[in-house]
Formats: structure tokens, C-alpha cells, sequence
């Protein structure tokens, strides 16, 4: 009996059911087939500050009256991640806002599947680059200057020493070098590359220069040579000054003269001063001087310079 009565109440409530659905009508079904569209960028690419509209496209019936967008960067206390009666998300876009973005739609029916997501790339130009070098070193070490940056598409680092009022193109990265947005230069370093160095970065969207840094390169004197004042050529019982020219970093601390008459040298000499004075030159004055330069990192030495004493 009691099953006979179960069987009744289903036979009854399919006919209410077949009684309130006309045939033909709608079948009703929450979203499905969610897909996102964009307006404002190409290829998925925007650049920063331009506006971005990505729209939420479902299939649903009822029409879908909410929304929902999230991404990997998800923030729940953000406004922009609350569900919605709008389909679109607006965006006036940042770096930070490159991301992965995914949206789903609810009816009275239900919530639909969320789409797949749509990724967004901002082009920026470059922040300021991160010049990476010593500050002094020695003539015939090796040293390496690098300069990192950030930026979208990838940038040409170009790094450029300036000295003397002129500017050097030292080297350049390949785009295709790796790792992106890096690049370092190693070299010998020799006096010639003291000087302020900076590096920059370009690409299409701007260019920006690092922080100028100098490069000191310490090195033992060099290029010496002997120098007459007034001339190699004097009179005798005239001065006589002989200056002992040098390029060095550090300058240089100590000089040691030489005298070489027919085929004998000998120390005349050693002063913490580049120059040697005779007072009153003579005839025994005359023969070949040379000079011998110290700084802290080295010596060098001079080629020599004849001395003519001529008599009255």
C-alpha cells in the first residue's frame, strides 16, 4: 500500500511539471562557453597609461546578470575583483598590470566554468639602468663593467666612457643575448680607459642613461722624457735645468738622474722633485742625462737626452 502511494505522488508531479512547460519554450541553463574580449591593445600588447577594456562574452539563459574577474595577482580587497553587474573590466593600464586575466558569469540558473584566461603584456620603456663597475684599478688587471635595466620589449645597452671632452662607444649588446635586459663588458685595463662611464638603454617605447661613474686606473709612470730650459744646447756658466716629464697615477714620489759620459753611467741624483738644476754649467757638464720616475704601483725610465756645454 504504502508504495503504491510513492508511485502515485511521481506519476503526479511529472504531470506538473509537463503541465508548467509548454512545448517549444526555452530551455533555461546557466553561462557557459565564457570567453574574454579585448579592446585597446594589439596581439594581447599595451603600453603603459593607455586605457584596456577586457569583456566578459558567455552563452547563458537567462542572460548573465554577474560577473566575477581574477587573475594570479588576485587581491580580494580590491575593488575591481567584486562581483559585478558589468562585463567589463577597465583598465588604465600599469606594469602592474601585466598579468593573466579569467572571468566568470552567474544566473539565476547558476554559476558557468571560467574562461580561459587572457594574458596581457605592458610595453614600458626603460627605468633607470644599474651601472655595476669598480671605482679604481690597477693598469694590466681585468676588470668587468655590467648594467642591468627593466623593461619591455627588451632594451640595446650601449655603454659609453667619456674623457678629454670625448665620448666612446665602448661595446653594445646583442638583443638576442641572454640573459635580457643585461649585459656586462670585460677588458685589460689600460691608462686609457680612466674616465666617467655611463650606460644606456633604449627601446620603442624610450630610452634612459644610468648614473655617470669614474673609473680611476692607478699605473706606474710611463712615456718619460728628458726636457731643457731654456734648451739641450747652453752656454757655459749659464743654468742649466733638466725636467724629468712623466704621465702617472699615483704622481710621481722619486726621481733618479743619470749621467753617461763615454760609455759611463753614473747616479747624479735622487730627489723626491722632477727637476735637476747646475747652477753654472761647464763643459764637464755635457753628456747624455736620462731619468728614472717611481709611484707606488711601478718605475719607468726615460730615454737620453745629449747635453752640449758650449765655451765663451
Amino acid at each position: 500500500m504504502e508504495a503504491q502511494t510513492v508511485t502515485w505522488l511521481v506519476f503526479l508531479a511529472l504531470i506538473k511539471h509537463v503541465s508548467t512547460n509548454k512545448p517549444g519554450s526555452p530551455v533555461e541553463y546557466k553561462p557557459k562557453k565564457a570567453s574574454i574580449s579585448v579592446s585597446g591593445s594589439s596581439n594581447n600588447q599595451v603600453k603603459v597609461g593607455r586605457s584596456l577594456t577586457l569583456t566578459c562574452d558567455t552563452d547563458a539563459n537567462p542572460a548573465s546578470t554577474t560577473y566575477s574577474w581574477s587573475s594570479s595577482k588576485y587581491q580580494q580587497t580590491d575593488s575591481r575583483w567584486k562581483p559585478t553587474n558589468r562585463r567589463e573590466l577597465s583598465l588604465t593600464i600599469q606594469r602592474a598590470d601585466e598579468d593573466c586575466y579569467s572571468c566568470s558569469a552567474s544566473n539565476r540558473i547558476g554559476r558557468g566554468d571560467e574562461s580561459q584566461p587572457v594574458c596581457i603584456q605592458v610595453l614600458y620603456p626603460p627605468t633607470e639602468p644599474i651601472l655595476s663597475m669598480s671605482s679604481e684599478v690597477t693598469e694590466g688587471q681585468t676588470t668587468t663593467v655590467s648594467c642591468t635595466v627593466e623593461s619591455f620589449p627588451q632594451s640595446t645597452l650601449t655603454l659609453m666612457r667619456t674623457n678629454t671632452y670625448q665620448a666612446f662607444v665602448i661595446a653594445e649588446n646583442n638583443l638576442n643575448s641572454r640573459p635580457n635586459n643585461s649585459f656586462s663588458h670585460t677588458f685589460t685595463v689600460t691608462s686609457a680607459d680612466a674616465g666617467w662611464y655611463v650606460c644606456r638603454a633604449q627601446n620603442t617605447e624610450g630610452s634612459k642613461d644610468s648614473k655617470w661613474k669614474e673609473l680611476v686606473v692607478k699605473y706606474s709612470p710611463k712615456n718619460l722624457t728628458v726636457q731643457a730650459n731654456p734648451c739641450l744646447d747652453v752656454k757655459e756658466n749659464s743654468l742649466l735645468t733638466l725636467n724629468c716629464s712623466a704621465e702617472s697615477n699615483p704622481p710621481v714620489s722619486s726621481v733618479t738622474w743619470r749621467k753617461t759620459t763615454d760609455g759611463r753611467e753614473e747616479i747624479i741624483q735622487q730627489t723626491q722633485t722632477q727637476t735637476f738644476r747646475v747652477n753654472s754649467a761647464s763643459p764637464s757638464d755635457s753628456g747624455l742625462y736620462s731619468c728614472e720616475a717611481t709611484n707606488d704601483i711601478g718605475s719607468g725610465k726615460s730615454q737620453p737626452a745629449e747635453v752640449k756645454v758650449r765655451c765663451e
